[in-house]
């Protein structure tokens, strides 16, 4: 595995910073935005193709350990009445609930 990628260069979107974030409803990394990047340069070796893509070239998925990821929490208790909907943001990517 190559230990940390110095050569790759990675950063956050604003987009990506005004989102995932505690107080939203969205997946959000308990860290700083340079620990989750140390995290993905560990683990570059092992990433592949994004969604609706075939090469490396890019979008990439790059798995890393998901302990320190948060995603929003709902209170139910007995009773509580739930509905999903499976969804996509855009039609090539992978769907989410």
């Amino acid at each position: 595995m190559e230990p940390q990628n110095p050569d790759v260069s990675l950063g956050w979107s604003d987009f990506a910073l005004s989102r995932h974030t505690p107080s939203g409803v969205h997946v959000w990394f308990r860290g700083t935005p340079d620990e989750l990047a140390g995290l993905v340069r560990r683990n570059w070796s092992r990433r592949r193709p994004g969604a609706g893509r075939s090469d490396l070239d890019k979008v990439v998925i790059v798995p890393v350990p998901p302990d320190r990821f948060v995603s929003a929490t709902v209170k139910v208790e007995e009773g509580t009445r739930l509905k999903a909907e499976f969804t996509r943001r855009q039609p090539h990517e992978e769907g989410f609930v």
